[in-house]
């Protein structure tokens, strides 16, 4: 049996406690419910794991805490820019809304909930997997029996939208006579950094972390062997995978404005005593001051002042890549040396994420199809 009483917190909020006897017969209670309720739901799911467990469990420890003893072994078995991105989810998402909860208080409807919800609001929800991560080491830990989040039914998954994120040969044309306008003689290293983008294809990464050295203007090519990744800081690491450690070559136009900006760059940083032809390591994109790396908003901040100005489509930094990759493809160039010049593990995801087909390129396929069609009917 058990017995609910109201007593006031610090705070003078009335509030309700259950006292009730244990299996083993010892007296508790348990305290902090807003209704007599809420105490009385508590206690019939404790009769309930007393029942079909033969034991309760009462540790007090909130999501929050095992969280923190679930991170420590979690960030030694990944990358440290992926327990970054991990972390700064829990921060942003899941701890406002379960940091706080006792383990134990944790229900199915309470994540059903919130499962939905982060499904509307986020285009890649990852909340309720490692949600569920955590939830599974609380029962690993002996700190309740059983995962709610078992009894979750996971959303539909939404049907990925065709990306509109790159420019078409007529709206490319236009996006480099503004470059040039706007940004050759007034920002010459975001004139370049665009530049270098839209001519290679390289990722934000693999342009904020390319070397000088990385860079052969006689065999006009470059070496992406270093990627900037960003965890607690900004550092240098790996391309993303095996096959983004590459060399690319790059055109005539391209070495030019190369050679003119690594002289322009010289210039600019000799007033804040940097020797950029001796520096070792040096970046081809670098901050002024400080000769460090660029933050990654950079990039974005360049493109995003170019096609607001001149009233373009919106096309993020990433999106030059994605117009690289599709009007290298719709000039038929080989799917195989297009891949292999993004860095991608295959054909497939080339052709996936970065190649489009307009209207009048499915046009094109019937009308080839129909010529063969009566040329075989002639023949009979």
């Amino acid at each position: 049996m058990a017995s609910y009483h109201k007593y006031n917190n610090k705070k003078g909020l009335t509030l309700w406690y259950v006292k009730y006897r244990k299996a083993d017969g010892k007296r508790s209670s348990k305290r902090g419910f807003k209704t007599k309720s809420a105490a009385q739901k508590w206690f019939r799911e404790y009769q309930v794991n007393v029942d079909h467990y033969g034991n309760a469990i009462d540790i007090s420890i909130t999501f929050e805490e095992v969280y923190n003893k679930w991170l420590i072994a979690y960030e030694k078995s990944v990358a440290d820019t992926t327990a970054h991105k991990t972390k700064q989810l829990f921060k942003n998402h899941i701890l406002p809304a379960l940091g706080n909860y006792q383990i134990n208080d944790i229900s199915v409807s309470t994540l059903q909930r919130l499962v939905n919800h982060w499904d509307k609001i986020l285009v890649k929800n990852d909340c309720q997997l490692y949600t569920n991560l955590v939830l599974k080491r609380a029962v690993q830990l002996g700190y309740t029996h059983t995962n709610p989040m078992d009894g979750v039914i996971k959303p539909k998954k939404k049907a990925r939208a065709a990306t509109d994120n790159f420019f078409n040969k007529e709206e490319f044309a236009a996006f480099l006579k503004y470059l040039k306008i706007d940004y050759e003689n007034k920002n010459p290293r975001a004139f370049m950094m665009l530049w270098l983008a839209a001519a290679t294809g390289m990722r934000r990464g693999e342009i904020l972390g390319l070397e000088w050295n990385c860079v052969d203007f006689n065999k006009k090519t470059i070496n992406i062997k270093r990627s900037l990744k960003r965890a607690a800081h900004a550092y240098l690491g790996a391309p993303k995978n095996r096959p983004s450690v590459r060399i690319i070559a790059i055109d005539a136009t391209t070495v030019r404005y190369l050679k003119r900006w690594k002289k322009q760059q010289h210039d600019m940083m000799r007033s804040f005593n940097f020797n950029t032809y001796r520096a070792k390591g040096q970046l081809v994109f670098s901050t002024y001051k400080n000769n460090k790396a660029l933050p990654e908003g950079t990039a974005d901040k360049y493109i995003n002042c170019l096609t607001s100005k001149h009233g373009m489509k919106h096309v993020t930094f990433h999106g030059l890549r994605h117009t690289h990759a599709t009007l290298l493809v719709e000039n038929n160039v080989n799917v195989k040396s297009v891949s292999e010049r993004l860095g991608h593990s295959s054909m497939e995801t080339t052709l996936r994420i970065y190649v489009n087909n307009d209207k009048k390129a499915n046009h094109e396929v019937a009308n080839t199809f129909e010529k063969l069609m009566f040329s075989k009917c002639s023949q009979k």
